[in-house]
């Protein structure tokens, strides 16, 4: 590892990225389309993340912490075709600060600031300065150390601020600042001052204040109760309280929050993040991965150290018991690219639904990969036999497709082309099953024939006439002077069945007989008439 000691100063943030010469002793880091360039490969790998991309990280392996602002340093080389980066710098956790034993109030060390820039402007073939700074060294019976400054190029995150301390108590300045110790004020961040500030577009800095001692800010008073916690990337340092009635009761102030990132495995880790101020009765919790704080009036302690490659401040101590404060974490730089690769295939291209004649088919197109982002378009296609020549079915385009007539029998697949600025790739799906025709409906007709039976006609009742033949009646007129034969004139007689109205009528005429049930029926015999005036007639 290499180590120098640097002289504080202001660095000067530009749009153009550092460019050093490549390392003659340059090594690759990496496989595949993940292969880096670096001029040492200690504590440096290159992994290819689940989403395509590329995820180069620098860290600080642990070390014995520094005790002045110390970082380890390398060279990348800018792989081709790459013209911009995602960088994530995070510096030096700064040391907690350790108190005497009488006053048990030593400030948390600072987490480290941090510097968060996406789609950074980068050269292909560049060779860029890569900085990882160190964790601060805790106090003994002293304020903390601060962290080493870590960079990418002209992308400074700064190192974090010491815990206050026995000489100076006051919380160190730094990226995220430390908390203070007995009587004096908390440290303020510098993250913006000294390292990148935000630009209000691709660049983001995370920088904040330490957390008060109790009293807050007051020098000579004459009681202490607890040291301020660290400021983390997300959170200023807690302030110590004094919660009783004197300081037996008091409280360190909790380190604050740092920034949550998973570009370096996948899963969320916390950077940057405060330690917790040591107090007489309750210590203060670092924020995550941040050191606590140890001792108590009774029985002081050692501070707990930060976790490295975070980045976070270390816990304050207490002398009394031996050791020293809580190391800062060493820091750490991540740099993320998309290398432009072919699009691939790992989940094939799938078809759903009921391959029966009307039925709509939907197809799937599985699972991509590729730099940039494919763009896909599908195809429906056909064959007689399952293992057969497929061909493409005219104007099915799209993700679902109707089946008609021509597909019975046959068998049907669906085509995916994913296509990138790098290559273009087809993917089929497997065969289904045999289209089936739809049960067509069978109409059945069935012919009736109506056969209308008349009543049978009821005929007239029969009828059998009787007529006498005609005869002659000479009668007497008494007035006459001769006799005169008068011939008697028969009225015409109509008969009319019962209960039927006459069609016809019936004139006296030989005798018939109708095949029926005869009915008789006699015309009675003519009466005698009146002559009057020489005229008769039967009525």
């Amino acid at each position: 590892m290499i180590r120098r000691t640097v002289l504080a100063c202001s660095v000067l943030v530009g749009t153009v990225v550092s460019v050093t010469t490549p390392a003659a002793h340059a090594t690759s880091v990496g496989a595949g389309a993940c292969v880096s360039t670096v001029d040492s490969a200690s504590g440096v790998t290159s992994t290819l993340a689940s989403d395509g991309a590329c995820v180069v990280t620098f860290a600080t392996a642990p070390t014995t912490p520094t005790t002045s602002t110390q970082y380890a340093t390398r060279t990348w080389t800018v792989p081709a075709g790459i013209t911009s980066v995602d960088v994530f710098v995070v510096g030096g956790g700064g040391g907690g600060g350790m108190s005497n034993g009488s006053t048990p109030t030593g400030g948390g060390g600072g987490g480290g600031g941090i510097v968060v820039a996406t789609a950074f402007a980068v050269s292909a073939g560049a060779s860029i300065a890569v900085w990882t700074g160190y964790g601060g060294q805790g106090g003994n019976c002293s304020p903390g150390s601060p962290g080493g400054n870590s960079k990418f190029g002209t992308l400074v995150a700064v190192g974090g601020g010491f815990g206050g301390g026995c000489g100076p108590a006051y919380g160190g300045p730094g990226g995220n600042a430390g908390g203070a110790h007995w009587g004096q004020p908390q440290g303020s961040s510098t993250q913006a001052s000294s390292g990148t500030a935000s630009n209000g577009s691709n660049i983001t800095a995370y920088g904040n204040s330490g957390g008060k001692s109790y009293p807050h800010g007051v020098a000579g008073d004459a009681v202490s109760a607890g040291g301020g916690g660290g400021g983390g990337a997300t959170q200023i340092g807690g302030d110590a309280t004094q919660p009783g009635a004197n300081s037996s009761s008091g409280v360190g102030g909790n380190g604050g929050e740092g920034l949550i990132n998973n570009w370096r495995t996948g899963t969320d880790t916390v950077y940057g993040s405060g330690g917790g101020g040591q107090a007489r009765s309750v210590q203060g919790a670092g924020g995550t991965n941040g050191g606590t704080a140890s001792g108590t009036n009774s029985a002081g302690g050692a501070g707990i150290d930060a976790v490295d490659e975070t980045g976070a401040g270390g816990g304050g101590g207490y002398r009394q018991g031996g050791g020293r404060s809580g190391d800062g974490g060493s820091g750490v730089v991540i740099v993320r690219y998309y290398p432009d690769t072919a699009p691939a295939n790992s989940v094939a291209p799938s078809i759903s639904g009921t391959t029966t004649n009307g039925q709509t088919l939907t197809g799937a197109r599985g699972t991509w990969s590729g730099y940039p982002a494919p763009t896909y378009t599908y195809r429906w296609k056909r064959s007689s036999t399952v293992g057969g020549s497929y061909t493409n079915i005219t104007g099915a385009t799209s993700l679902s497709y109707t089946l008609t007539d021509d597909d019975i029998d046959m068998y049907l697949k669906f085509e995916v082309t994913a296509t990138n600025s790098t290559s273009t790739t087809v993917e089929l799906s497997a065969a289904t099953a045999r289209v089936a025709d739809f049960v067509r409906p069978t109409t059945t007709t069935t012919s009736t024939t109506t056969t209308t039976i008349a009543a049978p006609a009821t005929a007239a009742p029969a009828l059998i006439v009787n007529v006498s033949a005609p005869t002659t009646t000479f009668v007497t007129i008494p007035s006459a002077t001769e006799s005169t034969a008068v011939p008697v004139i028969r009225s015409t007689a109509t008969t009319t069945p019962t209960g039927r109205t006459p069609s016809a009528t019936t004139t006296t005429s030989p005798s018939t007989t109708v095949p029926n049930a005869p009915t008789t029926t006699s015309v009675p015999a003519p009466q005698p008439a009146t002559v009057v005036n020489g005229q008769a007639a039967m009525t």
